[in-house]
């Protein structure tokens, strides 16, 4: 029987003699043609060079990025610095200095990182994150300061007081007492938060005080127009022209009646930036009294109230309180006033 070649070997395995045997007797193959060996080495260096240059743009990539991740985290931390050192509060202007009175304290801000004092004088712009300090009423020169926010409330701190300007919109006051008069020209969404330790004051247009006495024992709201809102521990208190509340540290609010134009408001009236009369109206400047004051301006007769507030001023007021320079003004203007009972009435002499 004639072996098939294509059928696999049966029997045992080849031992090493007749697999040398085999070898031995086995044709060389037939060496590759030039032509498909430059082809294969093409080949093989292209897939080659492709694997390198893919691996050094990886590489090269990975190094940008590492770089920007590295510049990215040197601004972070700058950033984190210059925060830190600041309290974390904004760095924009808040206000500029209309009045100043007495000895008043500035510094920037708190804690360690607190800087030196320094003067503040009418013109002054001033930064957020400062701290004010007014003198007491015990101290040889009693400090009072008036604002001109950059919303454009006006804002005073009474003698012995402290307060610490977060931001444009909001104040922390630490001790004493500070009056806010909105005005009619700030816009309505620009209202301005009073930070107690007892609360959170909010205003709705309006001229108001907050002050905290008997060390943060209790803090009072005195509202003389419009409205004003306590908020502590999510309960809401609000007081209206003509009422003061007062919220105790144990929870309990008492409220009562004040005038606007009581004694309580006289350190109002010495902190009231002068008016610039030259070329104003005399109603702008009645206007501007009765807003200073409490009081309510009105004409013996409507003829002589249209005659009245057209009536153009010259000169200055400066050093005169607004109670104080109302008389001086109509006598000028040829004209006199009464007061009964916080109501001026304009009249001819």
């Amino acid at each position: 029987m004639n072996e098939n070649k294509n059928e696999p070997r049966q029997g045992p395995p080849m031992g090493d003699e007749e697999i040398g045997n085999l070898i031995r007797s086995a044709d060389r193959r037939p060496p590759i043609p030039a032509d498909e060996l430059a082809n294969l080495k093409q080949v093989a260096r292209s897939a080659w060079d492709e694997l390198v240059t893919t691996e050094r743009t990886r590489r090269r990539r990975l190094r940008v990025a590492q770089s920007l991740a590295a510049s990215l985290l040197l601004a972070l931390l700058g950033a984190w610095w210059w925060l830190a050192g600041r309290g974390s509060i904004e760095s924009a202007e808040f206000a500029s200095v209309e009045l100043s009175m007495g000895w008043i304290e500035a510094v920037r801000g708190t804690g360690p990182e607190a800087g030196e004092s320094f003067e503040i004088g009418v013109g002054d712009h001033l930064s957020n994150g400062l701290t004010l300090t007014t003198a007491g009423t015990e101290h040889a020169s009693p400090g009072r300061v008036a604002l001109r926010m950059a919303q454009g409330q006006s804002v005073r701190l009474d003698a012995g007081t402290r307060v610490r300007f977060i931001s444009s919109s909001r104040v922390e006051l630490e001790r004493g007492a500070v009056y806010v008069d909105s005005g009619p020209s700030v816009p309505d969404d620009a209202d301005l938060e009073i930070l107690t330790p007892l609360g959170l004051v909010r205003e709705i247009g309006t001229q108001y005080e907050v002050r905290l006495e008997d060390d943060a024992g209790a803090v009072s709201l005195r509202v003389r127009e419009g409205n004003v809102s306590v908020v502590r521990d999510g309960e809401s208190h609000s007081a209206g022209r003509g009422e003061q509340l007062t919220l105790q540290r144990d929870g309990s609010v008492v409220r009562s009646a004040v005038e606007p134009d009581g004694p309580e408001w006289l350190w109002v009236l010495a902190t009231a930036p002068s008016l610039d009369i030259d070329g104003r109206s005399l109603g702008t400047f009645l206007d501007w009294v009765a807003r200073e004051t409490g009081w309510q301006v009105r004409f013996a007769d409507e003829e002589l109230e249209q005659s009245a507030r057209t009536i153009r001023l010259h000169g200055t007021i400066d050093g005169l309180r607004p109670d104080e320079s109302i008389g001086m003004i109509l006598q000028g203007s040829g004209l006199d006033y009464r007061n009964e009972d916080g109501v001026v009435l304009v009249i001819q002499p």
